[in-house]
């Protein structure tokens, strides 16, 4: 693996205004961390005493700020979610005081489904104090699942989540306890039909959602009554995608403005995703980001921090690392939209999948994620997993990066030749196999800034990375597939 990883600021793909990514030497190797045949697919990020954590389906992780799992948390480095004979979904997580929150959908051994709360400080060790043995499980015998939660003024988790088809809302006392007073079912059920979010909003509190093909959004105050003077009888409403089921997946308030992650679909080919700002008032679409089939959004300094991955269905998936900036006012008004985009194949060759982002307050940027390779030895294929982190900081474009919005190369996949666009005069082309070594210096002949390259040297079909110099010392490098 050190093998690899050497190759790694070879291939920057960057596209820029005025600003660049490049790797944070002071993390792990060069700004790389790869922890091979671990399969871990994290879906969410904090940033905590400087130490990353982690949640994936049923996992816990924590990595040190500098890119190494901590051994004693946990079973090196993970806490797997075990009680009772349940066994458990996460959906999210948070930070309250020393303490985090771990919450989403616990399915006993009867099949019954219901809310969960754990209690981990960040040394990994459950909270006894919290429930029992540091969870707690709510059953309002329906299939349940807790979807988010905030708290109140008396330190209540006020919490969001689904019973049956219906969208409820109740709250856990600090003990892990059940609040009975607040209704005397235990909970109340919301006025939009898929609950997602909840948010503080002055004194009350924000419900954020969809009503089938709509974004929905209600106020409520703290005993869990509609605020009938927001919006229509307490609602706000705002059109996404007709006939499509829609949900949100992540959301954040930041004053009166919503930026939304929702998924849309109608069938198995006709999906999709939007990140939208909205104004929680009026419902109106302010903004529209960049965004991938499966996305994950950080606002930090002004600025939203986008990653995730394009879909990919059958065959074999290219896909890499992925960080797009933009200013907040996204596409509504272009003319103030700084964006960035940063892909890095985390191992090269493979399908690389960007789950979160975090941008800490010294300004550094974290993604995290996980990345198959797949590659021949002798003939034979070789599959690898591993949960990959790298950390980037911004800088001035480099005058050696070629932005690849002027280079390119074409055909790929090729037979025996390609054609090589850089906007600049071609000096040097190198072929390298997937390790990093270089095995070609091929042939190629120009004409202004265009080469035709001769790669009938190479006889194995795959994948290879080629390396090109122009005559002002620019370089870029490309995954090129022989078949």
């Amino acid at each position: 693996m050190r093998k690899i990883t050497i190759f790694f600021a070879l291939l920057f793909n960057v596209f820029v205004y005025a600003q660049s990514f490049s790797l944070d030497p002071t993390f792990s190797d060069n700004g790389v961390k790869i922890n091979s045949d671990i399969s871990y697919t994290p879906k969410d990020v904090l940033l905590i005493n400087n130490n990353y954590y982690f949640i994936s389906y049923n996992k816990v992780a924590k990595v040190s700020y500098g890119g190494t799992l901590d051994t004693n948390f946990g079973n090196d480095g993970f806490i797997t979610l075990e009680n009772g004979g349940n066994t458990f979904e996460i959906k999210g997580f948070k930070n309250i005081g020393d303490y985090l929150y771990v919450f989403g959908q616990a399915t006993n051994t009867s099949g019954n489904k219901n809310i969960f709360f754990c209690k981990i400080d960040m040394d990994g060790s459950f909270d006894s104090s919290f429930g029992t043995n540091g969870f707690a499980i709510i059953d309002f015998n329906e299939s349940e699942v807790l979807n988010d939660f905030t708290t109140d003024a008396s330190g209540n988790l006020f919490c969001i989540g689904q019973n049956g088809s219906a969208t409820i809302y109740f709250k856990i006392m600090p003990s892990g306890s059940l609040l009975t007073t607040f209704d005397a079912l235990g909970y109340k059920i919301a006025a939009i039909s898929s609950g997602k979010k909840i948010f503080s909003y002055g004194l009350n509190f924000l419900i954020v959602g969809t009503n089938f093909d709509e974004l929905a959004i209600s106020q409520i105050d703290p005993s869990g009554n509609l605020v009938t003077t927001y919006g229509t009888n307490g609602i706000v409403t705002s059109p996404l995608i007709t006939n499509f089921v829609s949900q949100v997946v992540q959301a954040e308030l930041i004053g009166t403005n919503l930026y939304v992650n929702s998924f849309h679909s109608w069938s198995f080919n006709a999906q999709e995703s939007r990140l939208q700002k909205f104004d929680i008032n009026t419902g109106s679409v302010l903004s529209t980001f960049t965004n991938n089939y499966k996305t994950y959004f950080q606002i930090k300094n002004n600025s939203i921090y986008i990653t995730g991955a394009d879909r990919c269905d059958i065959g074999t998936c290219t896909r890499d690392y992925k960080l797009t900036k933009q200013s907040l006012n996204g596409n509504s008004e272009p003319q103030n939209t700084i964006n960035y985009s940063y892909n890095f194949p985390a191992l090269l060759w493979s399908d690389d999948v960007s789950g979160t982002v975090f941008v800490d307050d010294n300004g550094k940027i974290s993604l995290a994620g996980t990345g198959k390779k797949s590659y021949f030895i002798e003939g034979q294929p070789v599959y690898e997993w591993g949960f990959a982190m790298i950390r980037l900081v911004e800088g001035p474009l480099s005058l050696n990066d070629v932005s690849t919005k002027t280079a390119s190369v074409y055909p790929n996949p090729f037979n025996d030749f390609v054609t090589v666009e850089s906007g600049s005069q071609i000096k040097d082309i190198q072929v390298m196999d997937v390790s990093g070594r270089v095995i070609s210096n091929p042939n190629f002949t120009t004409e202004g800034e265009t080469a035709r390259v001769n790669l009938e040297t190479l006889q194995q079909n795959g994948m290879y990375l080629m390396q090109v110099t122009t005559t002002d010392d620019k370089t870029f490098t490309k995954k090129i597939i022989k078949q």
